[in-house]
């Protein structure tokens, strides 16, 4: 009997501590614009490299949207920023203008945020949701004489997770690319580690007790 108390104490130890433990959270929580501007800065730069659009010493290029996006804007505004870096002078033109020159025209393929599902930190702590934001373009590169010089196709992709406590915080309220639904992504597809854990210690315990 004593020997069951003792198994017992040290058992129900061991999952308090596991239940009770939780990794150091972040001081600051990204919003999905912010994971979504880092995936489109990753198929941004892997695309300017494809096409050839590197170091430019104040070529003059213009920049423009193949296809209508809702988020044209915000592609538009991270393509801008990419050049002028690298030395381009840019002219952000319509897609119906018409202007000589060397032009850099964009298409979004994809550009959203998806929540994969979340889970809860031990049987008692909060629930975590994991996040996953994709961007890909398809950049064309036409020269001063019209002439098609490179057409290639770029991803970005960014994963990481965070409070679902903060879920109104993240989210952008005017952007449907910025947001997701959770609705069927259940933490209960995700078995933590302390659960089976407890599981464990409970047929110990049995297996003990009936000896």
């Amino acid at each position: 009997m004593e020997k069951t108390r003792r198994l017992m104490a040290w058992a129900g130890v061991f999952i308090f501590c596991l239940c009770c433990s939780k990794p150091v959270e972040a001081a600051r929580t990204s919003t999905n614009m912010e994971v979504l501007e880092e995936a489109t800065r990753q198929a941004i730069r892997e695309g300017l490299r494809e096409v050839g659009a590197g170091e430019a010493d104040g070529r003059s290029l213009a920049l423009s949207a193949s296809h209508e996006h809702e988020g044209n804007w915000f592609v538009e505004h991270l393509l801008l920023d990419e050049l002028t870096g690298r030395g381009f002078r840019v002219r952000v033109d319509s897609t119906d203008a018409v202007t000589p020159g060397s032009r850099l025209s964009f298409q979004i393929i994809a550009l959203q945020v998806n929540y994969l599902g979340q889970r809860r930190r031990g049987l008692f702590g909060d629930r975590i949701i994991a996040r996953s934001a994709q961007a890909e373009l398809s950049l064309e590169l036409v020269d001063d004489s019209g002439r098609i010089v490179s057409l290639k196709r770029s991803k970005g992709h960014v994963l990481d997770r965070f409070p679902a406590a903060r879920l109104s915080i993240v989210e952008h309220p005017s952007y449907a690319f910025a947001r997701d639904k959770l609705d069927g992504k259940k933490w209960t597809r995700f078995l933590e580690p302390v659960t089976v854990s407890a599981v464990v210690g409970t047929l110990i315990w049995i297996l003990y007790s009936n000896r």
